[in-house]
């Protein structure tokens, strides 16, 4: 299943990584529009195939922006924790507010 943009914008973030899960309403791809960021969202469960963007991209309205399969996605309570490693960008986080 292929995420299009619905607008014409810049990418400002990408939320997500190739392989992970998501649920319907995450946002798998940020795009900044008239000075607005704008989510662009996950249709229906699944996990994330690819993202055809990078940041900085700049899009049109109907670009194709990802596509994930679409399937179940486990609860949190089903998935194990790694307590050991950060968040993913939390390093990048820290450093900038130190």
């Amino acid at each position: 299943m292929d995420v299009v943009s619905p607008m014409v914008g810049t990418v400002l973030a990408l939320p997500v990584d190739i392989g992970q899960p998501v649920k319907a309403g995450t946002p798998i791809v940020v795009l900044e529009s008239m000075k607005m960021e704008h989510p662009v969202t996950a249709p229906v469960d699944g996990a994330v195939e690819t993202i055809a963007v990078t940041v900085g991209s700049v899009v049109a309205k109907g670009d194709l922006l990802a596509s994930f399969s679409p399937g179940e996605v486990a609860s949190p309570t089903d998935a194990t924790a790694n307590i050991d490693s950060p968040r993913r960008g939390l390093d990048e986080v820290i450093d900038r507010h130190a």
